[in-house]
C-alpha cells in the first residue's frame, strides 16, 4: 500500500522481509517507501515487477530508484485527460 514516508518499527521489520523473500515480488502502482517524484527515502520494498497506473512515476527514471524500478508496465485507467494536466 503507498507508505511513501520513511517507515519505522513494525512496517519497517516488515518490508525488510518481503525483501528477503525467495518470492517474486509485484508492486501496484509505486513500491511502498518510493515517492513518485523522489528517491527513495529509507526502507523500500523492491519489487521485480510494478504494475502502475495510467502514467509512469518520474521516480522510476531515476538511476538511484533502479532497484525498486527494474520493470514496469503502465495500465491504462481511462482518466479524463484534463485530470493528466496542470
Amino acid at each position: 500500500i503507498g507508505i511513501n514516508k520513511p517507515v519505522n518499527g513494525e512496517l519497517k521489520d516488515l518490508i525488510k522481509a518481503i525483501n528477503q523473500l525467495p518470492n517474486k515480488k509485484i508492486s501496484m502502482d509505486i513500491p511502498s517507501g518510493l515517492p513518485s517524484e523522489g528517491s527513495a527515502i529509507g526502507e523500500t520494498i523492491c519489487p521485480d515487477f510494478i504494475y502502475t497506473f495510467q502514467l509512469p512515476k518520474i521516480s522510476f527514471f531515476m538511476q538511484d530508484n533502479y532497484a525498486y524500478c527494474p520493470s514496469w508496465v503502465v495500465g491504462d485507467i481511462h482518466l479524463n485527460p484534463i485530470f493528466l494536466s496542470n
